[in-house]
């Protein structure tokens, strides 16, 4: 009942916003925003991260555009979803069982299954390794040193933890409430800081004069394509990390328990902008701007074996 008046006031501030102008608008779609927010955490990860510092630092500003590209693609396929869930409020995997065909239905369920298991666990042991970084910082506890079973056993209760809290967070997000509205505040602040963060790296290689800003403008224009293996290969993974086949498949069920519906339509668009498209376009420019201005030309023979401490350069 609770979360059916929440749904109501919310459906009749939608309507009121509808009458301003769209600048007058944006404010209250930041606030309203959520499951796009979501959306863009999962793709800013480990493959993001590192197929962004690839780009910079392997071909310097000359693969700019392909993130762009990549991002454009995947967020008009979430455009479409977003509408045809959100008019229908059919479930996506019924609506694709039902108005396509089965198989192609359970063969996107499959795929978006693997591609989960495959990217997601993977973020794990990366988030363990963080927060190991976070505890050794602010409480002078760490076992690195001690290489063995104990710091093994240490980094799998640091995964298990953050998975247990990941967990948790997804079953009860349909629910709504205080608590999920604090996790989308927080999510919408860790992009901002991550932003900042990339932000004030390029700006301080661009004061040490590191950063070529007429080739960074020209690198958003498609003007080649690299004609080795390796190129080939960075550029399907900046497709491949933009929009996941997961991301598609999981959008439309977030939009669903969210309680939203046709009167969203127009929020869920914002809400893909805001909170995908705009931080993902944002962090992966900076970084292989970041990239290509420290590592591009130098003799550390980057290609294939970017390391931790060379990023960490950074």
């Amino acid at each position: 009942m609770k979360r059916e008046r929440h749904v109501t006031t919310e459906t009749l501030q939608l309507e009121a916003l509808a009458a301003r102008p769209v600048l007058q608008r944006v404010p209250a779609y930041l606030r309203l925003s959520g499951p796009g927010w979501l959306q863009g955490a999962m793709t800013l990860g480990g493959g993001s991260a590192i197929t962004s510092l690839t780009i910079g630092a392997v071909y310097g500003y000359e693969l700019l555009w392909v993130q762009p590209l990549s991002m454009l693609i995947g967020c008009v396929m979430l455009f479409a979803l977003s509408h045809q869930t959100l008019s229908t409020g059919v479930r996506p995997f019924t609506a694709m069982r039902e108005h396509v065909h089965p198989g192609l239905a359970w063969a996107w369920a499959v795929a978006a299954l693997a591609s989960s298991i495959i990217w997601g666990f993977s973020h794990y042991p990366l988030s363990a390794g963080m927060l190991e970084e976070i505890i050794a910082v602010s409480a002078g506890f760490s076992l690195k040193e001690s290489a063995g079973v104990g710091r093994e056993l240490y980094l799998f209760a640091l995964a298990v933890l953050v998975w247990m809290l990941c967990a948790y967070t997804a079953w009860h997000y349909g629910r709504g409430g205080r608590a999920v509205r604090v996790f989308e505040t927080a999510i919408k602040l860790l992009s901002g800081m991550i932003i900042l963060a990339f932000a004030w790296v390029v700006v301080s290689a661009s004061a040490n004069g590191q950063i070529d800003w007429s080739a960074v403008l020209a690198g958003y224009v498609p003007r080649s394509l690299p004609d080795d293996a390796a190129g080939v290969t960075t550029i399907m993974a900046a497709l491949g990390t933009a929009v996941g086949i997961n991301m598609t498949f999981v959008y439309g069920y977030t939009l669903l328990d969210r309680g939203w519906g046709r009167a969203h339509r127009e929020l869920s668009r914002w809400d893909i902008v805001l909170g995908l498209v705009i931080p993902y376009l944002l962090v992966t420019s900076l970084i292989s701007i970041a990239a290509a201005g420290a590592f591009y030309g130098s003799d550390l023979g980057l290609q294939g074996k970017l390391a931790p401490d060379q990023a960490g350069a950074l």
